[in-house]
């Protein structure tokens, strides 16, 4: 039961972070001022509808400017709905402790469950640190991320 519980905790981990990246709007919209007329190799002539030829593509990620920022931003999300996830299994795994009564077979699922749940928010906590430290070296070194 307990090694369910920890492939079903990482694979809501594996499947939030799947569902962020899936639903981040990603597209470019460019907004002209009106329409141009372009030249064929032909001599003909296709006029736009409405002015100048020019257009703006505008960044649908609002105050997102580069890859090391939408990373940044991704990771906070998956931390603010990882870390509820991470409390709810680890109440369970109380939750065994006070269920398994001093039998020793249910204390011994219960114990290894909690090492699990453990184990797991210790990767999750270590993975944001790992990418902090990377991005504040990066930064320190003078490189622009």
């Amino acid at each position: 039961m307990s090694k369910t519980i920890s492939v079903s905790f990482c694979a809501t981990l594996i499947a939030f972070s799947f569902a962020f990246l899936s639903v981040t709007p990603a597209f470019a919209q460019i907004q002209g001022s009106g329409g141009g007329t372009i030249q064929g190799s032909g001599g003909g002539t296709v006029q736009g509808s409405g002015g100048g030829g020019t257009g703006r593509i505008e960044n649908p990620l609002r105050g997102i400017d580069s890859v090391s920022q939408f990373i940044e931003k991704i990771l906070k999300a998956v931390v603010l709905i990882g870390v509820p996830i991470a409390v709810l299994f680890l109440v369970l795994a109380g939750f065994r402790f006070i269920t398994a009564q001093g039998a020793p077979e249910e204390l011994k699922k219960a114990r290894a469950n909690f090492v699990h749940v453990v184990i797991g928010i210790a990767i999750f906590i270590g993975a944001w640190e790992l990418a902090n430290l990377i991005l504040y070296t990066l930064r320190s070194i003078g490189i622009s991320v």
